[in-house]
């Protein structure tokens, strides 16, 4: 398969499997919310992590997965692997020919994950705001943002209540999909 629109027809036409790098991660959420979108159904197979679900997919033991860019992206660019799509709202710095999901055809699809610096609750004001403008400073380094890039993370920079209110976006959305599927903490 070498395109999206492939996936959904021969998923559509023939049983099959998808890797993950386990129960709950994101690849595996993002295979579940592409499912719903495309109304396709495909068995979860959960690896420990997403570099064994690689070599399963390169070794033809699994024919697809939903894993992170930066693990595939060195196997799709030395031809092993056919990237089909990011799942991001935009196309990933680091396969920037690979289309997103939406430019692919699954219309409204967006599965991006992010990181948070995260402090407990109460912790007072004036400690937030310094530890957000510390994190802020020490991300804006050129050599800390390439190797964000590497890594295919895009930094950000929010105010508390501006994560606050992304935290409960993303909760919302993925909430549907976790209990769906009936996925508890370990």
């Amino acid at each position: 398969m070498k395109s999206v629109a492939e996936l959904v027809a021969h998923a559509k036409a023939n049983p099959m499997s998808f890797a993950s790098g386990g129960q709950g991660v994101p690849g595996h959420l993002a295979a579940e919310l592409f499912m719903s979108s495309t109304g396709v159904s495909m068995n979860h197979i959960p690896y420990k992590g997403p570099g064994p679900a690689a070599q399963d997919v390169l070794a033809g033991v699994v024919p697809c997965g939903f894993l992170a860019t930066a693990v595939v992206m060195p196997h799709v660019k030395s031809g092993k692997l056919h990237g089909l799509a990011v799942t991001s709202a935009k196309r990933s710095p680091i396969a920037p020919t690979l289309p997103t999901m939406a430019e692919a055809g699954v219309t409204g699809y967006e599965a991006a994950f992010g990181e948070m610096l995260l402090a407990p609750k109460g912790t007072p004001a004036a400690v937030v705001m310094r530890l957000n403008e510390v994190a802020s400073a020490i991300l804006q380094q050129p050599e800390i943002r390439e190797r964000m890039l590497q890594l295919d993370l895009d930094f950000v920079s929010n105010t508390p209540e501006e994560a606050a209110a992304r935290v409960q976006r993303e909760s919302d959305k993925w909430k549907r999909v976790v209990d769906r599927l009936g996925l508890k903490a370990d």
